[in-house]
This record gives structure tokens, C-alpha cells and sequence, in this order.
């Protein structure tokens, strides 16, 4: 299995949105955050609220064996494979990038030594939610909306996003599987939202030469 479908993040003695608090943010580190919390969501009936009785067999759990709802990354998925339904499918669109700052200079380190570099980074994250009827794909997309809702202004304090934005709820459509007849149809209704965070970076120099470069946020040090 793919080290994406097993972020190694410890939530060990504290909130699990704390642990986000000292990751770089980009496309690979989004991905693996939001999978996770919606595994971490979908790991419990008694996390659906009002929708336990309907949803309480819709229940992820970490072996494959007793998982009653498959929760993955969205290039796992495929409607020909009847073992992912239901299911849910996390996933990231294109990263896009834009200027805050002239020439993307934010400042200097106190000592003078390495310069301060940062950019807009925005990006819409993809929740799909797949089922074998079209009550199943919407019930779950609408718990995954109330959940991201609820949330919500934790995650902008813990991972220092600039803006979270509930975008839109699709209502279900059915997969084009080749070969299935009327009775095969597969359902999915998608829940769209729009992240925006500063995608910083610090240069150090020494005399001329490129020296060490470290990335925003991040525990290990790039150095040339």
C-alpha cells in the first residue's frame, strides 16, 4: 500500500489538529492531512450526529477486514471495483500560486543572513463520495459537509491557512462503467472546498553563493 493511504502522523496525548501545526503545506502533505481527518471522522458512527442511525454501518476502519466504508486517495479509485463502494475519495486540484509581496520578499532573518520568501498558494480540495445509490453518495457527502463545516475554524488556527471555504455540494451522479446495464449504475456526489495558505520559504546566503535554503514550516534543513 501506497505510503499516502498511511500518513504516519501521531495524535499520541494531544488534539489531532495540533500535529498539523508544524507540517509544510503543499499538494502531497494536503492530501495525506485530509485524508486522515476524514478517516479519523468516519472511524466512529458516534461522530455522524443526528445521522448515526442512518449511517452507522457506513464505518472506515484500519483493517480492510472489518471496513465497512472504503476511505482513500482519489487515484485509488475505480468504479469497476465493487470492494470500494461505498466509498470516499480524497484529493487535491492544481496548486496555484500569487504574489503577495514585491518580487515575493517578505524580509530578512534578524542576523541578516537569509532573506525571507513568500507566495499565495490556493488549491480546491476534491471529497468524493461513492455509493451503490444515489441516497447513500448524498447522505454521506452531507455528513462530510457538516463535519469540514464544524472544523472549520480549527483547521484555519492549526494549519495557518489563510482561507477555508465550503464550495459547493454536488448533487449524485452516476458513473459511466463500461458494460453495466440500468440496475449497475454507481453514484457519487462530490464536496468541493477552497484552501489558501502562504507557501514560505527562507534563503541564506554567504557572500554570493547560495547556502542553505529552508523551507516554511519544516523540521529538516535543505542544504546545498
Amino acid at each position: 500500500m501506497n505510503d499516502d493511504d498511511n500518513p504516519k502522523i501521531s495524535f499520541a496525548n494531544k488534539c489531532p489538529l495540533d500535529a498539523f501545526a508544524t507540517m509544510p503545506l503543499g499538494v502531497t502533505n494536503l492530501r495525506r492531512i485530509f485524508l486522515l481527518l476524514t478517516r479519523l471522522h468516519y472511524s466512529d458512527s458516534k461522530n455522524y450526529g443526528v445521522m448515526e442511525d442512518q449511517l452507522k454501518d457506513f464505518v472506515w476502519s484500519k483493517d480492510p477486514a472489518k471496513s465497512k466504508l472504503f476511505v482513500g486517495l482519489d487515484y485509488v479509485f475505480d468504479p469497476n471495483k465493487t470492494d470500494q463502494f461505498p466509498g470516499i475519495f480524497v484529493g487535491v486540484g492544481d496548486l496555484d500560486f500569487k504574489q503577495e509581496v514585491i518580487d515575493n520578499r517578505e524580509g530578512f532573518t534578524d542576523d541578516r543572513s537569509g532573506e525571507h520568501g513568500v507566495l499565495k498558494g490556493a488549491t480546491m480540495l476534491i471529497i468524493r463520495h461513492a455509493s451503490l445509490t444515489p441516497d447513500e453518495a448524498l447522505a454521506l457527502a452531507d455528513l462530510s459537509f457538516g463535519y469540514y463545516t464544524g472544523i472549520r475554524s480549527m483547521l484555519m488556527q492549526r494549519m495557518k491557512l489563510k482561507a477555508f471555504t465550503i464550495n459547493k455540494l454536488s448533487t449524485p451522479r452516476f458513473f459511466n462503467v463500461d458494460g453495466a446495464d440500468k440496475a449497475d449504475k454507481k453514484y457519487y456526489a462530490d464536496l468541493l472546498m477552497g484552501i489558501s495558505y502562504d507557501a514560505a520559504w527562507t534563503t541564506f546566503t554567504q557572500s554570493h553563493r547560495i547556502k542553505k535554503i529552508t523551507l516554511g514550516q519544516m523540521l529538516t534543513e535543505l542544504e546545498s
